[in-house]
């Protein structure tokens, strides 16, 4: 159209001015001198709205755009100067697995509800691997109803399968993958779906209170060093265990246990890392005193090593980034005594190689389900959130549920949603009554399964067993 437009200003131009040189052309008649004048004038000024609002558009695209979001498909939105009040119909608190899954189910399933995805670090490469069992790529199959076989598979893709005793006839138990590729795989599919969704990151929770029907939260932006205020009809918290929408809703913290746990990954490059790590096969479990190291490798993608170690001590360094941190680490293993064996040494060479960004230490914690009616909000209180995943019922890492548990939270949560859903007319109805409807049905299988990782959690080695057959395939059954 531009184009179109400087066309016609050229021809008028030229024809007004060619009329002037009465020696080489005839003159135009005052009417069509005149005619010809408002026909420039004309196209002059749809070239100037045209060029204004697309010059509008390509500032709003470079200005407006977080730069971890541009040209993402996503819906973003205007970050300026001042504090602003941005309203959703969804908020979720927590950019990892839960929030993640239930960003691609709100997305697929209510594609006209505006939603916000909030989480306060960027998107490293920290955490070890996650066991996808059964229910949980079930759950992730039913959130994305557009393409969740091909979402599933390209996930399944990454993973190595994790085979049962013989007690369960060597049935694969779980499909086990890198937890940060889980989640950028979530991460981008919920990029290639677009919609209503917008995320935003390095913004931490700071306050959260009921405001007529719309709930308030606070955050504080680290990008952009301010204040920002989001406001949603409904909060989710998928915070993770030490949830801050937890705590702001006035239910009881996460029982800490004596074992810290530190989780870092190694991203191999085949110029700058040590040789014998792109050589490494197969897991390797050290252990000393009352440090245990866990080195995870996967056949089916060679370019990452991931590490967990678990101690009971309260001497480590406070700052990951801190010269002695590592050191600190092998001496827990026993590193610096006179005989080095070679697991040792190569769990020295994996330390060493790892990026301090790719290092994630959190003191473990488990919610307890004991006596709970529901998880969310106190109901004295009129603060309209929920909870999923970790933030709703952390639980002991003995069989690898806490993840797949995450997901079934999400569908149930969509299921819900949709008989508190005016499609026609895109709203919301009841969310108070929502939440009480997610919770009560969720909590029965989740109180069942939640005991079962206690209880065996606490169970010494010789003792230890493994699930019947009978309660295997009521887990992996899911929702």
């Amino acid at each position: 159209f531009l184009f179109q437009h400087i066309n016609e200003i050229n021809c008028c131009t030229q024809t007004i001015s060619k009329s002037t040189k009465q020696k080489r052309h005839a003159p135009l008649s005052l009417q069509n001198r005149n005619q010809m004048i408002k026909k420039r004038n004309f196209h002059l000024l749809a070239f100037s709205l045209i060029s204004f609002l697309a010059t509008s558009k390509a500032l709003a695209a470079t200005t407006r755009f977080p730069s971890h979001l541009r040209a993402t498909g996503l819906q973003q939105h205007l970050e300026g100067e001042q504090d602003q009040h941005e309203e959703f119909d969804i908020c979720i608190v927590g950019g990892s697995i839960a929030g993640l899954a239930l960003s691609i189910g709100l997305q697929t399933q209510f594609p006209n509800l505006s939603v916000a995805l909030v989480e306060k670090r960027t998107f490293s490469k920290a955490g070890v691997v996650l066991g996808l069992a059964p229910n949980g790529q079930k759950a992730l199959q039913e959130l994305d109803q557009q393409d969740g076989k091909f979402l599933l598979q390209t996930i399944l893709k990454k993973g190595q399968k994790i085979k049962g005793p013989k007690e369960l006839n060597f049935r694969t138990m779980a499909v086990m993958v890198f937890w940060f590729e889980l989640r950028d795989a979530l991460l981008e599919h919920t990029k290639k779906l677009g919609g209503r969704l917008s995320i935003f990151t390095r913004m931490e929770l700071q306050g959260m209170a009921q405001d007529s029907n719309k709930v308030a939260l606070t955050f504080q932006d680290n990008e952009e060093h301010r204040t920002r205020t989001l406001s949603a009809k409904l909060v989710v918290g998928a915070d993770g265990v030490h949830s801050t929408v937890r705590s702001l809703m006035g239910l009881p913290p996460a029982v800490k246990s004596d074992t810290t746990s530190i989780r870092g990954t190694i991203v191999l490059n085949n110029e700058e890392s040590p040789a014998s790590l792109r050589q490494l096969k197969g897991d390797i479990i050290l252990s000393h005193n009352d440090a245990t190291l866990y080195i995870i490798t996967n056949e089916n993608n060679k370019n990452f090593i991931a590490w967990a170690l678990s101690s009971k001590t309260k001497n480590l360094p406070p700052n990951i980034s801190s010269d002695d941190f590592i050191e600190k680490l092998l001496s827990l293993l026993g590193h610096d005594n006179n005989e080095l064996t070679e697991n040792l040494e190569i769990a020295a060479t994996v330390l060493r190689a790892t990026q301090r960004e790719n290092i994630l230490c959190t003191q473990n914690a488990v919610m307890d389900m004991s006596s709970s009616g529901s998880w969310g909000t106190p109901r004295h209180l009129s603060c309209v959130a929920t909870l999923v995943g970790d933030a709703a019922h952390a639980c002991r890492p003995t069989d690898g549920q806490g993840g797949n548990m995450a997901l079934e939270d999400c569908v149930v949560f969509c299921r819900t949603l949709s008989k508190y859903y005016d499609s026609r007319n895109n709203q919301l109805l009841d969310m108070k009554q929502l939440v009480a409807h997610f919770e009560q049905n969720r909590l029965p299988r989740v109180k069942r399964i939640h005991e079962d990782q206690r209880v065996r959690a606490e169970l010494s080695p010789e003792d230890w067993v493994p699930w019947t057959a009978e309660f295997t395939d009521w887990v992996h059954e899911g929702v």
